[in-house]
């Protein structure tokens, strides 16, 4: 656990200062902090990827010409997911 609090660290460190005033803004920045937690050091911000805000205001991500196995994505969907209602809401992030 201790490497997922330090990778989410240094994750939410890697967006600090972005705008996210709008929810298209705070579903990006949402996204590479959850990339930069799942797979560190990959420079999220260099990866080419489709975000869609569902109805239900989770967060799906498309990567393109990345290959990432199924339980990683769906890792990395729940993290940008929690995020996003998180910073939307104005909330401390929690890792539990």
């Amino acid at each position: 656990m201790k490497t997922f609090e330090l990778s989410l660290s240094m994750a939410q460190e890697t967006v600090f200062g972005f705008d996210i005033q709008d929810d298209s803004s705070l579903a990006y920045v949402s996204c590479l902090v959850a990339l930069e937690t799942v797979i560190p050091f990959s420079n999220a911000a260099e990866m080419d990827f489709s975000i869609t805000i569902e109805d239900d205001n989770t967060l799906m991500i498309d990567p393109q010409g990345v290959d990432i196995e199924c339980d990683k994505l769906a890792t990395i969907n729940l993290i940008a997911t929690h995020y996003f209602h998180s910073k939307r809401c104005n909330l401390p992030v929690i890792v539990h």
